[in-house]
């Protein structure tokens, strides 16, 4: 381990050069024993003196402190490393790890991602997905952010789901500070808090772009709730792109900010998401592989029992409910993400499952 970190911490060697030169001499160790003319072959020259020199001082203290802190470590390649993340193009060379990151390869998983300032409607399509998602044994991976992230890796977390957060800073002060208690309960709960950045590292401006990467790597999909026009949300869509991971966005309001940006993504050739279930079928999941009790409020269980598995109009339940139309629409759509009903073209509604 010490000569991976060594090797991760020499100033130009980056993901791409780390994977170039254990991809070619196969362990972190056999790039310190490496002759300055072999090193040539794959790294510039600045590089290779700096790999010459065999100074592990720095990577020594990595190591203590990772200790001290009861942080993992894993290396591209190494046994425990994600397999993922092996064949993107910028693999991380180093992870650091709290908790068990083993499963992120054995489960199915969403990226749930957005805007760190999101309307009502995003926290409640965020937490929504995401409990239902967990509910399938589905893996909600995030960056843990303010925000969109916080309430889909929560959603996972209190619905007995794998969730990953991956951070663009060191983990021995996770930031935000404010989800220190977010983070301890995702690997309490058997989940993981990973960064490929050293335990002491600050967050700066420039860490969470790399990091997405990560978050898209690790998913099967990519969900973006709530989204402005410039909001990193749409790097990790733009990534999930170039991995050929599907990307998913959720359509608001023209007039929101938050919804610029899935807008966009939509009118580019992102999948809609309309509800919970387009991403279960996506995932050759269906709502009926799990039975869950629903959780109604006094309206929704109103317009929930006025439905059967016969379709009905909204203007229907509109009369028959005696409430206008633009008060039935927020309450189907919660339906919706429930579980509970389903809209099928033309404005008609079924009933999905009972009470």
């Amino acid at each position: 381990m010490l000569y991976a970190v060594a090797l991760s911490e020499i100033k130009g060697v980056g993901p791409a050069y780390f994977k170039k030169l254990l991809d070619f001499f196969k362990t972190p160790e056999n790039v310190f024993q490496a002759s300055f003319t072999d090193l040539l072959s794959i790294v510039p020259q600045k590089v290779a003196r700096e790999i010459s020199k065999k100074d592990f001082r720095k990577a020594e203290k990595i190591l203590k402190m990772a200790e001290r802190h009861r942080i993992g470590i894993t290396f591209y390649g190494e046994e425990d490393y994600p397999e993922r993340l092996l064949n993107i193009h910028l693999p991380p060379p180093v992870l650091y790890v709290r908790g068990n990151i083993k499963s992120v390869d054995r489960a199915k998983g969403v990226g749930i991602v957005g805007t760190r300032k999101p309307s009502q409607y995003g926290i409640r399509v965020a937490s929504e997905f995401s409990k239902r998602l967990a509910e399938h044994n589905i893996a909600i991976i995030s960056g843990g952010a303010y925000g969109i992230d916080t309430f889909a890796l929560r959603g996972a977390v209190e619905n007995g789901g794998y969730a990953v957060a991956v951070l663009g800073n060191g983990l021995i002060n996770p930031y935000p500070a404010s989800n220190k208690w977010l983070f301890r309960k995702i690997v309490e709960k058997g989940g993981a808090v990973i960064s490929e950045f050293p335990p002491e590292a600050k967050p700066a401006r420039e860490n969470f772009p790399r990091r997405n990467r990560i978050i898209s790597a690790l998913s099967d999909i990519v969900l973006v709730v709530e989204a402005g026009e410039k909001s990193g949300s749409l790097i990790t869509a733009a990534w999930a792109a170039e991995q050929n991971i599907d990307v998913y966005a959720i359509p608001g309001p023209i007039t929101s900010e938050t919804s610029k940006g899935t807008n966009l993504l939509i009118k580019e050739g992102a999948k809609m998401a309309l509800g919970v279930d387009d991403i279960l079928y996506e995932l050759g999941e269906t709502p009926e592989n799990v039975q869950t009790t629903l959780t109604l409020t006094e309206d929704e269980k109103k317009v929930f029992d006025m439905l059967s598995d016969e379709p009905v109009h909204i203007d229907s339940l509109s009369q028959k409910l005696k409430v206008e139309v633009f008060h039935l629409i927020p309450l189907l759509f919660s339906l919706e993400l429930k579980g509970a009903v389903r809209q099928l073209p033309g404005k008609y509604y079924v009933k999905e499952s009972s009470l």
